[in-house]
């Protein structure tokens, strides 16, 4: 993939990253798993020669795939016993290393838990990530508060992963759902996002916003309209036009 950033910056980047894939084997987190995969899959994209690359992305795959087989039931397509943080992550990565290999088994698995997360994640047609005061337990009540902006964000990544090896309309359209919570199509009917100043709030609380605009939230905001315009570029769709009025005034992209 070509990129501008100068070569010493590439040379120390890949030295950074080949000294911490080292500890990926040693792994017991299905997250760390999943994250792992994601940086494989961009890496691959930077060093398509490198065929060790495929080999671990199908290892770690396939470790996601024994979490989801002893976890998961007709109710409950998930990979641990819980929903908690970065959910989306885990289906986004089965996604692109069906993207990178071509192993259905990947895609197959990745649509089952995209689909049960879609579902535990729509209350009247609105998204309400799992919230992060006391998760969501299988066979339990799922959290609704506190809902984390990170959520939305991966949840807009992963639909949009899912639509990308699948074409399915009702992906693009859980994107779309997921990325406007941020613009106030929450429960709360709050603007997370501040087209004004450029900022995003942590997150929605019983009593409203976590005002607070930490690195992640503005990041994880970024990275899901970054990745929901790349639909509009490769569908020739036009944004709704709440998402395009709140892009159009961004004041620090």
């Amino acid at each position: 993939m070509d990129s501008q950033l100068p070569n010493e910056t590439k040379l120390i980047s890949k030295e950074i990253f080949d000294k911490a894939f080292s500890w990926a084997s040693s792994f017991t987190s299905p997250r760390a798993k999943a994250l792992s995969m994601m940086g494989l899959f961009h890496y691959q994209r930077a060093y398509p020669n490198d065929l060790k690359v495929s080999l671990n992305i199908r290892m770690l795959g396939d470790q996601l795939l024994g979490h989801f087989e002893q976890e998961a039931s007709n109710e409950w397509n998930w990979f641990e016993p819980y929903l908690t943080y970065c959910n989306g992550r885990l289906p986004h990565a089965l996604f692109l290393a069906y993207e990178c290999t071509g192993e259905k088994k990947y895609l197959q698995v990745a649509s089952k838990a995209i689909d049960f997360l879609i579902r535990v994640q729509t209350i009247d047609k609105t998204f309400v990530p799992i919230g992060n005061s006391g998760w969501y337990k299988k066979g339990a009540d799922r959290a609704i508060y506190d809902q984390q902006s990170i959520e939305a964000s991966c949840m807009t990544e992963a639909a949009i992963a899912a639509f990308r090896n699948t074409n399915k309309e009702l992906y693009r359209d859980a994107a779309y759902e997921s990325y406007k919570w941020f613009l106030g199509k929450n429960l709360k009917g709050l603007m997370v996002y501040n087209p004004e100043t450029g900022g995003c709030c942590d997150g929605i609380t019983p009593h409203g916003l976590n005002l607070n605009k930490g690195a992640e939230a503005n990041v994880a905001y970024l990275q899901a309209r970054l990745n929901l315009e790349n639909i509009k570029v490769n569908t020739k769709k036009q944004l709704e036009p709440e998402i395009a009025s709140a892009q159009s005034q961004t004041a620090y992209l």
